[in-house]
């Protein structure tokens, strides 16, 4: 077994491990739904930008969520600016990132 290996193999048996930091959430994406380990990071919200001088809009954030689930859990690969639904929440993908069988979605939600 070669690095890249035990990596995959301690990731999904301690870090997506249901017992350990991973939940079992419900994942909707492109028209399917999934019941999978997921371990969801909530960043905190930060008022969002403003992209006008004519925007006066105030009270409206943005609520940063990174999501980390096993390439394996979910066998379509998620895009950049498409909407996923997790546990009822709807969120944007900002970014997608997949490292050593696993996907890491930087996820944004506009809240009051």
């Amino acid at each position: 077994m070669n690095f890249k290996d035990a990596i995959r193999q301690d990731s999904a048996k301690v870090f997506h491990n249901r017992g350990e930091f991973a939940e079992n959430m419900t994942v909707k994406y492109d028209g399917e739904r999934y019941n999978i380990p997921v371990v969801l990071d909530h960043s905190g919200e930060k008022e969002r930008k403003r992209y006008t001088t004519t925007d006066h809009v105030q009270g409206i954030f943005v609520c940063d969520v990174t999501a980390y689930i096993m390439e394996t859990d979910l066998p379509t690969q998620p895009r950049k600016d498409r909407k996923i639904e997790v546990e009822g929440d709807l969120y944007n993908i900002a970014k997608v990132e997949i490292e050593m069988g696993e996907i890491v979605l930087y996820l944004e939600m506009l809240d009051e």
